[in-house]
């Protein structure tokens, strides 16, 4: 194993791992305790086992930890970690060659909770999955009482931890909305998604959410608010955790939402040839017993003397490119940018759920004050999945966002998203630049100078890594972060730079370039515009980059034939500035 595991680089670090070059796996999860630390995230016990390789063995050597529940979406049973930085392995070294991948159908009234402790003497017989006696009598109880659902299949049995099966099957992707299923009362948590709802047909679900992005929990909001069992299931959860017990540790009674079945693809190991002991969920499928309709109105802005739609507030996001760690101690600042981590979790393809939408467009006086908010992605020490503020405290933390593997559009940094919108308002509302003449369209170039109508990712590595040159340091951003508890100051990778490159083809069939470059917060470098009526192609592309790469993005020293400009935001827009710059040239 030791020749094939490396360090998944999609993956931020937990903070709360021991930072050092040890491999672990993930051995079981424990105690949940509600509202503790600032963040009022729920936290659990993770219990971590340390291995050796070649050969793959596990030691008694063992980490009790405490994590946020949000962070179980990465955290997850039999994952091997180095250090706080999780491999591209899982655990899979068990006894007999018990470990399997299955895909199953569960009957969802055939399930009830137990836990560990109580199952010892009937399905944890074996030496195959155990969670031995700790030093400390109170870490192994919180593992011990900790629970598992169990499912009952003719003969047969299957036990899911509770955590994994609520972290996975529970609207994967909102682990805010989870983490509050815990702490509130349901009637609260559904009056903060839901703006209207009601029961169409007899047995429809119409939902229409507050916000879009809620949109990834429809079928669990929409079951929580109208199926009766789904809902009893759901309350229970959080009244499994009101006890009147004077220890903060709790053990929650996870059923599934799904009132009559679910569908499960699986990995996990036979315990004994009637049991079978599921660590990783791979994906799930939406209860099919009522339609859900996805209801929505959109409000459509008239501007005066123009068509299409104008939006009151337009906020610009960007990703977090580094990796910086997740932290469970602080609250992420609402003017941060957010990390996509990617999850492991998918709705299979035999998902027999039934979904409808509804789309009503309403008319509305365009709003007489616009804000525009650009997100920070600049000196991001940590990333938390808690709720968002404006603390100074928080002024460093950036959000974590939980997002599908499929159809996820490549997003443009926040610098170009502001050019990008300017150029779609230029062209929407054809303004006139001169005599006439507006911007007709405009085109992204790739790194084959090819012409693309969305936009493309590129940077100064793929257009000079083959070309022999000697490549500086200048197209590597990095950043400095203090060292915690110390102060030194270490220098973290960003990315490597980026630069726009797009084609503004006009009303007259002239065209230009414009060339864009990627900047570190507070160094900002000039606009380029070029090759007026000449098409570009890749040796021009390559004398572009090369140029702008050796003078550092100093414009005005590259000699190929062109137009520098400054960039100035007004009211949160640079269209202004776009236009005027567009006109001196045009007028040449």
């Amino acid at each position: 194993m030791q020749n094939k595991i490396k360090i998944d680089e999609r993956v931020s670090p937990i903070e709360a791992f021991p930072d050092d070059n040890k491999f672990r796996v993930v051995w079981a999860y424990g105690a949940l305790y509600k509202n503790i630390g600032k963040t009022r995230v729920p936290h659990v016990d993770i219990l971590l086992k340390e291995i050796t390789l070649n050969p793959s063995t596990l030691t008694n050597n063992h980490t009790c930890i405490k994590i946020s529940v949000a962070q179980l979406d990465i955290v997850r049973y039999m994952t091997i970690w180095c250090g706080n930085k999780r491999t591209n392995k899982i655990w899979a070294k068990f006894e007999n060659n018990s470990y399997h991948k299955l895909r199953f159908s569960l009957d969802t009234k055939t399930a009830t909770s137990i836990t560990y402790r109580e199952s010892l003497t009937n399905y944890f017989k074996s030496d195959i999955y155990r969670i031995n006696i700790l030093e400390l009598k109170k870490d192994y109880w919180h593992f011990a009482n900790a629970t598992f659902t169990r499912f009952i299949v003719g003969t047969k049995t299957v036990l899911i931890p509770s955590l994994e099966l609520f972290t996975s099957t529970f609207a994967p992707l909102n682990p805010r909305l989870r983490y509050e299923l815990l702490q509130y009362n349901l009637v609260d948590v559904l009056d903060e998604y839901i703006k209207s709802s009601k029961i169409v047909d007899k047995d429809k679900y119409l939902i229409e959410f507050k916000r879009n992005k809620y949109k990834n929990s429809l079928f669990l909001l929409a079951y929580a608010k109208f199926n009766e069992i789904a809902r009893k299931r759901i309350f229970n959860i959080r009244a499994s955790l009101e006890t009147s017990s004077p220890y903060p540790d709790r053990y929650p009674v996870i059923l599934p939402y799904h009132p009559s079945e679910i569908e499960l693809d699986v990995k996990g190991v036979y315990l004994d040839k009637d049991t079978f002991l599921v660590f990783i969920i791979n994906g799930y499928t939406l209860p099919h017993d009522n339609e859900v309709i996805d209801y929505t109105e959109k409000d459509e802005y008239e501007n005066t003397g123009n068509t299409g739609t104008e939006k009151p507030h337009q906020r610009y996001t960007s990703e977090i490119e580094d990796n910086p760690p997740i932290t469970g101690e602080e609250n992420p600042h609402s003017l941060n940018g957010s990390k996509n981590i990617r999850s492991s979790v998918r709705i299979l393809k035999t998902s027999k759920h039934k979904l409808s939408k509804i789309e009503k467009i309403k008319k509305a006086s365009p709003p007489t004050a616009k804000t525009t908010t650009v997100e920070n992605t600049e000196d991001i020490d940590n990333i938390s999945s808690g709720i968002d503020n404006q603390a100074n405290s928080s002024s460093n933390t950036g959000k974590v966002n939980i997002v599908t593997t499929q159809g996820q559009e490549i997003k443009p940094l926040v610098e170009f998203s502001l050019i990008i919108d300017a150029l779609k308002t230029l062209r929407d509302k054809k303004e006139i630049l001169y005599k006439g003449v507006y911007i007709n369209d405009f085109k992204f170039i790739d790194l084959s100078c090819n012409e693309n109508s969305d936009y493309v990712k590129t940077n100064f590595s793929d257009v000079l890594k083959n070309t022999g040159l000697e490549l500086n340091r200048w197209i590597e951003i990095n950043r400095d972060i203090k060292e915690k508890n110390s102060k030194k100051v270490k220098r973290a990778f960003v990315r490597i730079r980026r630069y726009l490159l797009i084609k503004i083809i006009f009303s007259n069939n002239d065209f230009f370039y414009l060339f864009e470059i990627d900047k570190k917060k507070n160094k900002g470098y000039k606009g380029f515009i070029f090759n007026l009526n000449i098409k570009i192609d890749e040796d021009t592309l390559i004398d572009l980059i090369h140029q702008t790469h050796d003078n550092k993005g100093l414009m005005k020293k590259v000699s190929i034939p062109g137009h520098t400009f400054k960039h100035f935001v007004k009211n949160g827009k640079i269209v202004d500035n776009l236009k005027n710059a567009f006109e001196r040239v045009i007028k040449l």
